[in-house]
């Protein structure tokens, strides 16, 4: 099967890898990141996370309705929305340090992209390959690039923070 897939599957778990990154990447790290640039004070800090599980919770209504009504590829609309993404962390980055509701909205963006791409890539890629007979398979090859991807956010991002500061991270 990893034969037949060849190079396309080792992208496809590459961005799945790199999404896992920044979407856990980010939710665990945004509150640090809010009070270490903007000195609301933890509890402040701690509640601005409250924000990243609503726009999740909408990115799956809104990537099913684009998937369904426009972008049918999931490799295209998934490229769609990882381009959304790095728009928002380009705004961000040029925008650090002069809005507290600008960064968290756009980190709330940045989150609710890469879960949409995850919806994209692990629940509706996957049906792509069902002539190989082995979805459940693929599903949970995909879904374990996403632990990878978290598991390296949780210690790298936290460190890229200590040694090159918060613009190096977003």
């Amino acid at each position: 099967i990893f034969r037949a897939l060849g190079a396309t599957f080792v992208f496809i778990m590459l961005a799945i890898i790199i999404q896992g990154m920044i979407r856990d990447g980010v939710t665990s790290w945004m509150p640090t990141f809010i009070n270490d640039t903007y000195n609301l004070g933890t509890s402040i800090s701690i509640l601005s996370g409250v924000i990243l599980p609503i726009f999740s919770i909408i990115s799956f209504e809104v990537t099913s309705f684009i998937h369904k009504k426009w972008i049918q590829n999931e490799l295209l609309c998934a490229g769609v929305i990882a381009s959304v993404a790095a728009i928002c962390s380009l705004l961000l980055t040029c925008l650090l340090g002069t809005s507290a509701i600008i960064a968290i909205l756009l980190s709330a963006l940045i989150v609710a992209c890469m879960h949409g791409m995850n919806l994209i890539l692990i629940c509706m890629l996957p049906a792509s390959f069902i002539r190989f007979g082995r979805v459940s398979m693929i599903t949970g090859m995909l879904n374990f690039g996403t632990y990878i991807g978290s598991a390296i956010s949780t210690y790298g991002m936290g460190k890229i923070s200590d040694l090159f500061g918060w613009n190096a991270v977003i």
